[in-house]
C-alpha cells in the first residue's frame, strides 16, 4: 500500500467515525428531547387523575361494601398520605372472601352476584376514566378537527421505544469503534515516528493502541483506548446514562399508574412482554457486532480482544489448563457449583415448604392458577435437567463412555438458553421493583425530591416475595445462571 492510498484510508476512516459519532449523538438528543414531552405530557395528566382518584374515594368510603374505614378519618382520601391505599385496599378487599353459603336461596345468590358485577363495573368505570384523565389533543395539519390520543399508552410504548433507539445508539458506537480500530491498525503501520506523530493527529486524536500478544499459539491484538479526558466519551456516557435513568424512571413512575402488575411472577405479561423485546434486541447487538469485529479481525491480520478485559480471558484459560489432583479447576468449579444448585433444592424457600416441592407438586400453591403452577414446574424441571446434565457429564466415568457423554452434552446446549431466559427474567423483574422502591423511598428524600405520586406507585411496581430472597431460591437461581451462562459464553460472546 503506497503512502497516498494509506493518507485516504486514513481520511476516509477518520470522516466515517466523526459521521457515526455525530448520528450517535443526534440520536441520544432527540430522545432526550422526546423524553422530556412525555414526561410533560404524563406530569399533567396526573395532575388531572389525582381528582379522578379523590372524587372515586369519596364515593367508595361510603360504600359498605367495602368495609369499614373509620381507622383512616378524615385521611382516607389524602393525596398525600391515604388516597392510593384507600382504593387499593377497597380493589382487593373481598379477593380472599370465601365461596357463597349453599345455604342461600336462589334469589339471595343472586342478589350478591348482582351486587358483585355492579362493584366490578364500578372500578372498570374508575379505571376508564382515570385513563381519560391522561388523553392529548393532537391538531395535525390540513386536518379540520384534533384526534385525540390516549396518552397512557405512551407510557405503555415508551421503555420499547426507548431500548430500540438506544440499541440504534449502542450500534453507531460499535460502528465507530470497528472505524477507529482500522484507523489504529493504518497508523500502526507507520514507521517512522514523526510521520506516526503527525498521522495521529490528523485523524483528530481518534486512533489508539494495537498490540501483539501470543496465546496457546494464536496470535492476539489487544485493543486499548489509554486513560485520558475524550470529549466525545464523555458527551455519549453523559447523554447515554441520562437517558437510561430518566426512561427507567418513567418506567417505575408511571406505568404501573395503568393497570395492577407485580403480583403474579408468570401472569406479569407486560413486564415478560418487555424483556422478550430487551433479549431480542441484546442478541441482535451481539450477532451485528460480531459481523462488524469479524471484518476488523479480516484487516488486522488476527483476533482483536479488549486489552482491559483481556485478563478474563487469561483467568478462563487458567481455569480450562490448571489441574490440582489431575482434576481441571474448571471441572470443579463447574460440579460444585451444580451441586450447590441441588442442594438447594432441599432449603427452605419459604415459611412453608421446600425447593422441590415446586418440582413434585406446585399445585399446593396454585391450586387456584393450574396455568401458573404448570408452567412454574416446567421451568423447575428444565432447571434441575440443566444441572443434573452438567455435573453428571463432568464425572470421569461418564466422560469416558463416549456416547452417554455425547448425550449429555446435547442436552446442555438444549436447555442452556431456557435456564438463561428463567433466570434472566427473574433478575430483570427483581432489577425493576428494587430500583423503584431504592429510589423513591431512600435517594429522593436524600436529595430532598420527595414525590408523593411516585410513592403512591410502589404497590403496583414489580415485587418478588419473601420467598425470592431466601437462601435456597437464591442459590438456585444463582447457580443456574452462572452455569448457563458458563455454558453460552465460549461459543457466543464476541472476541
Amino acid at each position: 500500500m503506497d503512502v497516498q492510498t494509506q493518507q485516504d484510508l486514513q481520511q476516509r476512516f477518520s470522516q466515517l467515525a466523526q459521521r457515526s459519532f455525530r448520528l450517535k449523538i443526534s440520536i441520544l438528543l432527540l430522545i432526550l428531547v422526546s423524553l422530556f414531552a412525555v414526561w410533560s405530557t404524563l406530569t399533567n395528566g396526573s395532575a388531572k387523575a389525582e381528582q379522578v382518584d379523590i372524587a372515586f374515594c369519596n364515593e367508595i368510603i361510603k360504600d359498605p361494601y367495602y368495609g369499614p374505614v373509620e381507622i383512616r378519618g378524615d385521611y382516607s382520601c389524602d393525596p398525600a398520605t391515604m388516597l392510593a391505599y384507600t382504593i387499593h385496599d377497597a380493589r382487593h378487599h373481598h379477593d380472599d372472601d370465601a365461596p357463597y353459603p349453599s345455604t342461600l336461596s336462589p334469589q339471595d345468590l343472586t342478589e350478591r352476584i348482582r351486587n358483585w358485577l355492579g362493584h366490578v363495573k364500578q372500578f372498570r368505570d374508575y379505571d376508564w376514566n382515570r385513563r381519560q384523565a391522561y388523553r392529548i389533543e393532537l391538531s395535525l395539519p390540513y386536518t379540520k378537527s384534533a384526534d385525540s390520543l390516549n396518552g397512557s399508552l405512551i407510557s405503555y410504548g415508551w421503555p420499547f421505544c426507548a431500548l430500540l433507539a438506544l440499541s440504534v445508539a449502542i450500534t453507531l458506537g460499535f460502528k465507530q469503534t470497528c472505524y477507529e480500530m482500522n484507523l489504529s491498525a493504518l497508523i500502526t503501520r507507520v514507521e517512522s515516528k514523526a510521520d506516526s506523530g503527525r498521522e495521529f493527529a490528523l485523524t483528530e486524536f481518534m486512533a489508539t493502541d494495537i498490540s501483539e500478544v501470543r496465546s496457546d499459539g494464536r496470535l492476539i491484538f489487544l485493543y486499548k483506548r489509554p486513560i485520558a479526558l475524550y470529549p466525545e466519551i464523555i458527551v455519549s456516557g453523559v447523554l447515554f446514562g441520562a437517558v437510561s435513568l430518566l426512561s427507567l424512571n418513567l418506567l417505575t413512575d408511571y406505568t404501573p399508574q395503568f393497570s395492577e402488575r407485580g403480583y403474579e411472577l408468570f401472569g406479569d405479561y407486560y413486564y415478560i412482554a418487555l424483556y422478550l423485546f430487551f433479549v431480542v434486541l441484546f442478541l441482535l447487538l451481539l450477532r451485528t457486532r460480531r459481523l462488524w469485529r469479524s471484518s476488523v479481525h479480516n484487516v488486522v491480520g488476527g483476533e482483536v480482544k479488549s486489552a482491559r478485559l483481556f485478563f478474563l480471558y487469561k483467568f478462563q484459560r487458567f481455569l480450562h489448563d490448571k489441574s490440582v489432583a489431575g482434576v481441571r479447576l474448571e471441572t470443579a468449579l463447574v460440579s460444585l457449583c451444580a451441586g450447590l444448585g441441588l442442594v438447594s433444592l432441599f432449603l427452605s424457600w419459604g415459611d412453608s415448604y421446600r425447593g422441590f416441592v415446586l418440582l413434585c407438586c406446585p399445585m399446593r400453591f396454585f391450586d387456584d392458577e393450574p396455568i401458573t403452577g404448570r408452567l412454574l414446574q416446567l421451568q423447575m424441571l428444565i432447571a434441575v435437567v440443566f444441572l443434573i446434565a452438567e455435573l453428571v457429564s463432568r464425572l470421569p466415568t461418564v466422560s469416558r463412555r463416549r456416547q452417554f457423554h455425547v448425550a449429555l452434552t446435547k442436552v446442555r446446549v438444549v436447555v442452556t438458553w431456557p435456564v438463561i431466559l428463567f433466570s434472566g427474567f427473574i433478575l430483570f423483574y427483581a432489577f425493576i421493583g428494587i430500583y423503584g422502591f431504592v429510589k423513591d423511598l431512600y435517594l429522593w428524600p436524600v436529595l430532598d425530591a420527595y414525590n408523593p405520586k411516585a410513592v403512591e406507585n410502589l404497590q403496583y411496581l414489580p415485587t418478588l416475595g419473601d420467598a425470592d430472597f431466601s437462601l435456597g431460591f437464591t442459590t438456585f437461581v444463582a447457580t443456574c445462571g452462572i452455569l448457563a451462562l458458563h455454558e453460552v459464553c465460549p461459543r457466543s460472546c464476541p472476541e
